[in-house]
């Protein structure tokens, strides 16, 4: 898990601080009373939890708690089905190895650095893509197997990445 995925968990012990000495399964002092029924459904490993990433909130610069209660607050302003979807995503990204989530972080790097032109180019691409027939795309594949790469095509400059 990222560190500011887990940092933004640990926004949630905000919510469920406890003095010390307090027995696990006591709610703190603080907790909303809409919270407390979800407070004593929690493991006694759950509550630890949620109480040292409180700590660990607590310990990031000013700066870095603003940003994760100003994320929260536009989760929660969020319809339920988009709060869902990033849910479903989140837990797609806790299932990517090291190197897949590092592919990924790539990717997401290059789309930023394209240019407006560009994604609009290749939002129209992958649309027409995602329209073809099962056999189209197998027709395609196959024959884009049997292509040499573009750093093996004579002539060819290796970061031009636009078609042949």
């Amino acid at each position: 898990m990222t560190r500011r995925a887990l940092l933004a968990l640990a926004l949630l012990a905000l919510l469920f601080a406890r003095p010390l000495g307090a027995r696990a399964q006591d709610p703190p002092p603080d907790i909303p009373k809409e919270r407390l029924e979800w407070w004593r459904s929690l493991t006694d490993a759950q509550r630890d939890e949620l109480r040292r990433r409180q700590q660990e909130f607590r310990s990031l610069p000013d700066a870095e708690q603003q940003e994760i209660r100003r994320r929260r607050e536009a989760l929660r302003a969020l319809p339920p089905d988009a709060r869902e979807r990033i849910r479903r995503n989140h837990q797609r990204w806790l299932q990517l190895s090291p190197g897949e989530r590092s592919q990924a972080q790539e990717g997401f790097r290059r789309w930023r650095s394209l240019s407006p032109d560009d994604r609009k180019e290749l939002r129209r691409r992958f649309d027409r893509w995602r329209n073809l027939t099962p056999g189209q795309r197998r027709a395609l594949r196959e024959r884009w197997q049997g292509m040499p790469h573009p750093h093996e095509r004579p002539g060819r400059d290796p970061e031009h990445r636009g078609p042949p």
